[in-house]
């Protein structure tokens, strides 16, 4: 008997895909007025792609911080 190798990476099998996304394709299809529903596999991203959006988010909540504690009475 052969096993199927599941890798992580692109040409995941399907059932690991359906675990992977925790069954919200089949939620979505279901669902009233979907009309089609398409997972496309990528590449994972590159780590200093995945740090440098941290970094903005960062920034950017740390200005909302400081617009609530400043500009808020304003509203």
């Amino acid at each position: 008997m052969e096993e199927e190798a599941s890798s992580p990476g692109l040409g995941c099998s399907k059932p690991h895909l359906e675990k992977l996304t925790l069954g919200i394709t089949r939620i979505l299809e279901s669902s009233p007025g979907v009309t089609e529903v398409t997972i496309i596999e990528k590449p994972p991203a590159e780590r200093h792609m995945i740090s440098s959006w941290e970094q903005m988010k960062k920034q950017r909540l740390k200005q909302f911080k400081e617009f609530g504690r400043h500009g808020g009475s304003c509203l």
